[in-house]
């Protein structure tokens, strides 16, 4: 294998981490930050409107995995359904081939908004998932060198 191949990031080579929370996840989404943006027309400016940043959505983190014995992220949400609002901050480090970090997202100001169980067939042989997804007021990509 060539050595061009170990700068480049492969999807399926991560770890999320949410402070005491460790577990491992077989699919993260929802990495996405949505910019608006408000026209302005400025009499005498005839070659087209001012742009000023309005607002800024950020995307749901969606966090899929087998359904275990690791209760952290049941208990998060558990909590979260009776009043007991915790944010929590991350991380999400994207590996190399050769499991070195080469991407990582901070998101701060997460917490649980909806959880999904896993769907149960007596005739297949799939993994049980559920999902969990998470609302985050911030995020932060860093460049590891």
């Amino acid at each position: 294998m060539s050595e061009q191949a170990y700068k480049y990031a492969l999807s399926h080579r991560f770890v999320v981490e949410i402070e005491e929370i460790k577990i491992s996840f077989t699919k993260v989404s929802g990495l996405d930050v949505e910019l608006e943006f408000e026209s302005y027309n400025e009499g005498g400016v005839n070659d087209g409107p001012l742009e000023f940043l309005s607002t800024r959505r950020n995307g749901k983190l969606v966090l899929e995995r087998g359904v275990g014995n690791k209760m952290g992220l049941i208990k998060w949400f558990e909590d979260i359904q009776i009043g007991k609002i915790t944010k929590k901050s991350g991380t999400i480090d994207l590996k190399d081939l050769s499991g070195k970090t080469i991407r990582s997202w901070q998101f701060v100001g997460a917490y649980p908004v909806k959880w999904s169980g896993p769907s149960m067939d007596a005739s297949g042989q799939d993994v049980a998932l559920e999902v969990i997804e998470l609302n985050y007021s911030g995020l932060k990509s860093v460049l590891k060198t």
